[in-house]
């Protein structure tokens, strides 16, 4: 099982440090996970965002859920 060492952690800061914009940050992680795993698939996980997005919306949308939070 591979592990993030304090390389990628330093290189996951940084990114987070020289990154102004929601795009920019996703393109630098995206980045970081085709360099250190061959068998990551982009599409995956711009399925995975949109989806927790949308649960989040919806989580917040008191109209899907009653005005008392039900």
């Amino acid at each position: 099982m591979a592990t993030l060492s304090r390389k990628h952690f330093i290189e996951l800061a940084t990114m987070i440090g020289e990154t102004s914009t929601y795009d920019q940050l996703t393109y630098q992680i995206k980045s970081f996970c085709k360099r250190h795993n061959r068998a990551f698939q982009e599409s995956k996980f711009d399925d995975k965002i949109r989806k927790v997005k949308k649960q989040v919306s919806d989580n917040n949308n008191p109209y899907l859920h009653g005005f008392n939070g039900d």
